[in-house]
């Protein structure tokens, strides 16, 4: 018998609340129109064995380099390892979620090819659109515990943001693995792309934890930003995205050449900031997101940045997946 099938996860984009979420506060994420696509095809007339686009494999293989894996993480844990070096080849990650492919599927020849539309690196949520396309493509329900769990290889600690917004694929208002109604909706945005940072998720969240004091934490705008979205004004989104943006300078996660570009938007009236970790090394910053406006395009032409316009989004509670 033969199956074929396919599961797939959104990219996202941070509005608000990258690494301010780590201690407590909301963050707000929307899915991106990218995805990740996983095809699937199960042949049980086939000797057991798993090829990853035209690589074999063989189960026990997958197993030993999870764990290898894991006890890295853990070395990571107790400070003998730095995040970088936990996930240390392309596939890793891949490995390690497949790591967990049920009984059932490991009979006969399990074929997966893998497609992405999301840029990795840059702050769109790649790793977790992986792990929640693969774990989406055994029919499992409840997989957001394993999936973050399997995040925290990439990011050190995983907040179970991207997690959730990869499962729910909808606008999520999130604050310690808890989803609220927003009577709003989100303007439109630009979303511009400043190239692929030096530094991983996991590196910079390190650094920013070392970094963050308590008088740093008190300078998130936090008032700024619910009354941003609660009213939904691009009055008070330009004045929060702003005051993100210098937070984020703050922590030390926003290349020079990010801060000049969007220093110049701000002499044109714009405003912009970093969507996703930043970088904590380097001229390249990921993501970024401005509100549109009409000499951005001739702006990030100078700098350098592709940009596109993303649609505006209405905001509705979205559950949880546990």
């Amino acid at each position: 018998m033969r199956f074929v099938w396919q599961s797939s996860s959104p990219g996202k984009i941070i509005a608000f609340g990258e690494f301010a979420v780590l201690w407590g506060q909301q963050a707000l994420a929307l899915p991106l129109p990218q995805r990740l696509v996983v095809y699937w095809e199960h042949d049980l007339t086939r000797p057991t064995q798993l090829s990853i686009g035209e690589d074999l494999f063989c189960w026990d293989d997958i197993d030993e380099q999870a764990a290898q894996i894991a006890l890295r993480y853990q070395n990571y844990l107790s400070g003998r390892l730095p995040i970088a070096q936990v996930l240390q080849h392309r596939g890793d990650l891949l490995h390690a979620c497949l790591a967990h492919t049920p009984d059932s599927l490991r009979k006969g020849h399990l074929s997966l090819r893998l497609e992405s539309q999301i840029e990795q690196g840059c702050g769109q949520g790649s790793s977790a659109a992986l792990v929640t396309a693969i774990l989406k493509g055994w029919g499992q329900e409840k997989i957001f515990s394993l999936a973050q769990k399997l995040e925290n290889y990439q990011h050190g600690h995983s907040s179970g943001l991207d997690i959730c917004m990869a499962l729910g694929e909808k606008p999520l208002l999130y604050r310690r693995s808890k989803s609220q109604i927003i009577p709003a909706n989100v303007p439109k945005l630009t979303a511009l792309s400043t190239g692929c940072p030096h530094s991983t998720t996991g590196e910079s969240v390190a650094i920013v934890t070392q970094r963050s004091t308590p008088e740093l934490q008190e300078f998130y705008p936090e008032q700024e930003i619910a009354l941003a979205i609660r009213t939904a004004s691009k009055q008070h989104w330009y004045r929060a995205l702003r005051l993100n943006h210098r937070w984020l300078v703050a922590l030390g996660v926003v290349p020079q050449k990010v801060q000049d570009f969007i220093s110049d938007l701000e002499l044109l009236g714009g405003c912009a900031k970093i969507s996703g970790a930043g970088a904590i090394s380097g001229d390249h910053g990921g993501s970024v997101i401005a509100l549109p406006h009409p000499e951005l395009p001739a702006l990030a032409a100078h700098y350098g940045y592709t940009f596109e316009e993303v649609q505006a989004w209405g905001l509705q509670e979205q559950p949880l997946v546990q």
